[in-house]
């Protein structure tokens, strides 16, 4: 089905330039084209304004303060509801409890991490986010396997696997769903798969996102030692470059590996147009460094 069907009124949207046009931010005149000529948006659009809106401002605070900018004008029946609640733990509870309602066809999981609080929109409608994580993941693969030693056809399809099944923790729960996917694959019976096989997926799956988790690495042997922590990084990289789950694909990128040594290289600009997934690769850098991995970026 289209990604177009998970859409959002433009309400939302139309404060967002408002507040552009206040401050003189420049934003894409293609998106307030989109914003003007359509009633409903898709949510990848409005995610697409957002991270313009975010990179054109220089305000780590730019989301607060637009937020308190708003009127009930910008605001559906679910959004008055939620600045009606005394808290923001509240709000969140309304959240989910209405958004099964209001939406189309998804609902919205907050996740607690410590003192940080993480707010998911899981869509119910197949949107083959998994074969766009694979198609990513094979990319870069094609790019490191001679200098990572991944020529093996099994790495490829061991990567591909995994990239397909990474999300099958979903159907448990949201939180920590990479870790209920990797208890799947170890002890379910897999037809045509090998114990070992199954073994390894669940160590690529587990480690999907967050943090790496070394027990779950422990119990390889050679040479998938050497070649697990290589797939691993290729698998989560292509996760997070398909985080906004948008249709849109991502921009040819160039690879450079050395042994304990991965540089991304986008086209010129990019990165700067889409501040959330510089912020999720800075905090990438930090995760893959149980992996003595050193990631790089421009």
């Amino acid at each position: 089905m289209s990604e177009d069907l998970f859409s959002v009124n433009r309400l939302y949207a139309r404060a967002v330039i408002q507040s552009a046009d206040r401050l003189a931010l420049a934003l894409p005149a293609g998106l307030r084209r989109a914003v003007e000529d359509h009633a409903r948006l898709p949510l990848a659009t409005l995610d697409l304004l957002w991270d313009a809106y975010c990179g054109a401002s220089a305000d780590p605070l730019a989301g607060l303060r637009l937020g308190l900018e708003l009127q009930a004008g910008h605001l559906d029946c679910a959004g008055m509801l939620l600045a009606s609640c005394d808290t923001l733990g509240e709000a969140l509870e309304q959240l989910v409890e209405v958004a099964p309602i209001v939406g189309e066809g998804g609902d919205f999981v907050v996740e607690n991490d410590g003192d940080l609080v993480a707010v998911h929109y899981r869509p119910h409608l197949a949107t083959r986010q998994a074969e766009r994580v694979e198609a990513t993941a094979a990319a870069l693969l094609a790019q490191v396997a001679e200098r990572w030693e991944l020529q093996d056809p099994e790495c490829g399809e061991l990567l591909g696997w995994a990239a397909r099944m990474h999300e099958v923790g979903l159907d448990i729960a949201h939180a920590q769903h990479q870790l209920h996917a990797a208890y799947l694959l170890r002890n379910a019976d897999l037809a045509g798969f090998t114990l070992d096989q199954q073994r390894r997926l669940a160590v690529l799956v587990g480690n999907h996102r967050r943090k790496v988790r070394d027990e779950l690495l422990d119990g390889l042997q050679e040479p998938w030692t050497q070649r697990i922590p290589y797939l691993l990084v290729l698998l989560r990289l292509a996760v997070l470059l398909h985080r906004s789950r948008s249709a849109t694909p991502v921009p040819p990128l160039s690879v450079e590996a050395t042994k304990r040594k991965l540089r991304l290289n986008f086209p010129p600009g990019w990165l700067d147009t889409r501040p959330l997934t510089r912020a999720d690769l800075e905090q990438e850098a930090r995760y893959l460094g149980a992996l003595d991995i050193k990631l790089s970026y421009s």
